[in-house]
């Protein structure tokens, strides 16, 4: 499993951080249109990647390497979207499942 990490802070611009990916191989610099934005931001990714963390120790601890880390991912966004105070942070582009949810 490849490694998915944050950078709070990007010189040059406070509204900045960055997304990496695969030991800094490829690296998303995104930019929130305020601090405030940028803080709920890292925030929630942030609860994402330590919930995913926490399962991949669980799952290792029970012997269950082959499970799934789709399920880990899923569990994970569930424990942020339950915890968060703010509700405006979703994925940009739903899956094909989800736009048929709606659509109906």
């Amino acid at each position: 499993m490849s490694a998915v990490g944050i950078t709070e802070n990007v010189k040059g611009d406070i509204k900045k951080f960055e997304v990496w990916y695969n030991s800094r191989e490829e690296v998303y610099i995104i930019q929130a249109p305020s601090m405030d934005v940028k803080n709920m931001w890292v925030l929630e990714i942030r609860k994402v990647l330590t919930g995913q963390l926490e399962a991949c120790r669980e799952a290792s601890q029970h012997n269950i390497s082959g499970a799934p880390m789709r399920n880990v991912y899923k569990k994970a966004l569930r424990q942020s979207d339950s915890s968060s105070p703010e509700s405006g942070f979703r994925r940009s582009n739903p899956s094909p499942n989800m736009r048929q949810k709606r659509d109906m």
